[in-house]
């Protein structure tokens, strides 16, 4: 399950549990739902993400590859240690900002 929000001109996808197999294609569908028109700027909120396995990788970079293309960017934000060695052990994670809270990751688009 994916909670969507809006924080001023950023969206915030929050997923509820892992980000695998079974909810790659969701939070696509959620992210790209929530992004206006204009320049797209997202924040995952991994706060209650427990673990994010190769499909769930592989969307992440979807998700930044369309947003780049369209002018934006995405970030990450409160990234539990298990995902943060995943994200770090598979190289995935130098392709993204990360910050340790989401106030923080919405407010670095403003910078």
């Amino acid at each position: 399950m994916f909670t969507l929000e809006r924080q001023g001109a950023v969206s915030v996808v929050r997923p509820h549990g892992p980000i695998d197999g079974k909810s790659s294609d969701e939070l696509k569908r959620v992210a790209l739902q929530g992004i206006g028109i204009g320049r797209p700027m997202l924040v995952i909120d991994f706060h209650d993400v427990p673990l994010v396995d190769g499909a769930g990788l592989e969307a992440l970079l979807d998700l930044r590859d369309t947003l780049e293309a369209k002018g934006g960017a995405i970030k990450l934000a409160a990234i539990n240690p298990l995902c943060a060695d995943i994200l770090r052990v598979t190289g995935v994670g130098a392709h993204f900002e990360q910050y340790p809270q989401r106030r923080v990751a919405v407010g670095s688009f403003a910078e």
